[in-house]
């Protein structure tokens, strides 16, 4: 290596390497800088170069793994003797203006870096018909029993199905999006009994979740389900009644008519479905008019512990909480909530909380008198009995909510929630994070909290040890306060 620094127009901030971020500047590393990089042992610089890996590896020297290359010979030896950083390739834009070859060439050179035996994973953001049929051919089928995940959008004239029907066996997870208005009639001979993850979207304005119902797909053996086009809940329930094995899904649903409920599904209603092992639930309720989500109550889900709830678009009645509070009653075991969207009383949040005795984590975004549900929150008997093991708490407020918040009954909830751990041990809080969202002009309420556990003593804070508390003040950067320092 020559003494004299060497120019390069590119170059990697090392902090912050992990996120694959690039700094675009035209600098000078003196070999100073580089000699004791090229020290760190081969193992040790491939972790670390793994950790470099932007979410979606597209084939661009801007980002890793191309980027890695550009550093040195000695960077760039150790990232081609890398399997790991060659197992993914991502096409986001369409190339088939005169290009479609070169790109397949891209993917194929990118994959033989990965070696003959890895696990792929191919992701198509976007592509027209004659870039995907190359690509189907030259790419995905040659390699059809290597791929563990594949991530296609589903475009007019695009048939997938020889793909699919070569059954994939390393195949795990496949994630399908449906653009325009494709011939989706293929997809109910898709048989690939390795799947355990699937993802569906559609832009169509048709429903293809009835397609589906009908396919082979071996339902039971999923654990993983993602569906974000609307759909009818008495469908998704028709539907998830077949994946007796999931334990992760996110959902968004359309109601059911009242006429159509109660003349046509009435009959089914008390016939459960259980879920037996369903821990993690996403469910966004699309509300048109006043149509019901009865349907949902058919899933018995015995052990789930994250829960997530949001109405679509945000509610201004109060009478629509109703199913909420019912569906939720039967959720006793769940220890991570979110709330997004709805408009409650603070009665009405406080009565649902109280179905959850086992709460540790509470996520809201609705539209409630905050300080009455801290001052439920505050411990004023031992032991707690309103949401006990509540450990971290965000909270979102828009621009209205900020006049009406009080920071006071805010920070006696915080200070009282803690609990001695031994009979000379100082007292612990219960609460170890919270997150207070607001619009810039809410930096008055961290202000005021500031103040407050500031003055006098009856507000300051009593001796002892606190774990981790945080608040952040939102789309300010967010701003950490060390509760021990109060």
């Amino acid at each position: 290596m020559e003494t004299k620094s060497s120019p390069i127009n590119t170059r990697l901030r090392l902090g912050h390497l992990g996120k694959g971020q690039l700094i675009s500047s035209h600098l000078e590393i003196s070999t100073d800088v580089l000699t004791p990089i090229q020290r760190i042992p081969a193992e040790l610089l491939g972790e670390i170069f793994l950790r470099c890996l932007p979410k979606k590896r597209h084939p661009t020297v801007r980002l890793a793994p191309l980027l890695l290359c550009q550093v040195c010979s000695h960077w760039r030896g150790v990232a081609l003797s890398l399997n790991q950083l060659w197992d993914e390739f991502c096409l986001l834009y369409d190339y088939s203006d005169g290009g479609s070859k070169s790109v397949t060439l891209a993917a194929k050179n990118w994959f033989e870096r990965a070696g003959e035996h890895s696990p792929l994973s191919f992701t198509i953001c976007y592509a027209e018909k004659p870039l995907y049929d190359r690509l189907l051919g030259e790419i995905l089928i040659p390699l059809v029993h290597r791929f563990c995940h594949v991530d296609l959008a589903w475009n007019n004239g695009i048939d997938l199905m020889p793909f699919f029907n070569l059954r994939p066996g390393m195949l795990k997870s496949a994630a399908l999006q449906f653009l325009g208005s494709p011939d989706v009639t293929s997809i109910t001979h898709i048989d690939v009994t390795s799947l355990r993850k699937v993802s569906i979207s559609s832009v169509t304005s048709s429903s293809i979740i009835p397609e589906l119902c009908d396919s082979v797909l071996v339902w039971g053996r999923l654990t993983h389900l993602i569906i974000t086009e609307s759909t009818d809940a008495q469908i998704l329930v028709e539907l998830l009644g077949r994946c007796h094995s999931l334990q992760k899904i996110t959902c968004v649903v359309t109601g059911v008519e009242s006429r159509v409920l109660f003349q046509q599904l009435f009959p089914t209603l008390n016939q459960p479905i259980t879920l037996p092992y369903l821990h993690d639930f996403d469910l966004t309720l699309y509300r048109e008019n006043n149509h019901s989500f009865l349907p949902l109550f058919r899933l018995k889900l015995p052990i789930l512990r994250r829960f997530c709830l949001r109405e679509s678009p945000s509610g201004t009645d109060e009478m629509l909480w109703g199913e909420g509070t019912h569906f939720i009653s039967q959720l006793n075991s769940i220890k991570d909530l979110s709330l997004s969207g709805y408009a409650l009383t603070s009665y009405q949040l406080l009565d649902t909380l109280r179905l959850t005795p086992n709460l540790m984590t509470l996520d809201l975004d609705v539209r409630i008198n905050h300080a009455e549900l801290f001052r439920a929150m505050t411990r004023t008997s031992t032991p707690v009995d309103f949401v006990p093991l509540l450990k971290d708490i965000t909270i979102h407020l828009n621009f209205s909510d900020i006049p009406t918040f009080s920071s006071t009954a805010f920070v006696d909830m915080v200070r009282s929630r803690q609990i001695m751990t031994g009979p000379n041990a100082e007292p612990i809080s219960y609460i170890r994070g919270i997150s207070i969202l607001v619009p810039p002009e809410g930096q008055n309420i961290l202000d005021d909290i500031k103040n407050l556990l500031g003055k006098g003593s009856s507000a300051r804070m009593p001796a002892g040890r606190f774990l981790r508390k945080k608040i952040m003040i939102n789309p300010i950067p967010a701003t950490e306060i060390d509760l021990n320092s109060w």
